[in-house]
């Protein structure tokens, strides 16, 4: 009952802003799970199922496990099941903190930029509009490269037309 009231006497901001960490703190939380079953230092061969609906980030767990981990192994790759190109239509843009933090967790393998990385990491994430294939592209480009690297980058990415950021997603 608490949280209905609160939305219906206008605390929509700080409801959203609570579901939104709570959706991060899970996503840390099965990054972690995953994490610790593939450093248990076993032998022995598994495979991990992500399941759920559709839109949920799966792929993006799944290609976030596999970034911190894919040097570990003597081999490794990275499959996907989708069955449709990505899309970009108004209802798939992510919003600002959402675009944050999966470009962080590309980029830096956490929730948040190291030191020294904040504004650059907020220029790309402004760049990227909320597309999460620009945010996945970039953001692993960008990993373990230094501030002059991101800086020039950027410098690059910026005499892009937003036209041509949005084409090469839908390709």
């Amino acid at each position: 009952m608490g949280r209905v009231w609160a939305i219906e006497m206008g605390y929509e901001s700080s409801f959203i802003q609570e579901n939104l960490k709570n959706v991060g703190n899970k996503l840390d939380s099965s990054i972690n799970d995953i994490n610790l079953w593939l450093q248990d230092g076993s032998k022995k061969e598994g495979v991990v199922a992500i399941c759920g609906m559709r839109g949920i980030g799966k792929t993006t767990l799944a290609k976030t496990v596999y970034n911190l981990n894919f040097n570990r192994f003597e081999s490794s790759s990275f499959l996907t099941e989708e069955h449709e190109p990505y899309k970009k239509h108004e209802g798939e843009v992510l919003t600002y903190n959402e675009s944050f933090h999966i470009f962080s967790w590309h980029a830096f393998g956490q929730d948040h930029p190291i030191e020294g990385y904040m504004e650059c990491t907020e220029r790309v994430v402004k760049y990227c509009r909320g597309i999460p294939l620009a945010l996945e592209i970039l953001g692993s480009s960008l990993a373990g490269r230094s501030i002059d690297v991101w800086e020039s980058a950027i410098k690059k990415l910026e005499t892009i037309p937003d036209s041509q950021i949005i084409a090469k997603t839908q390709n």
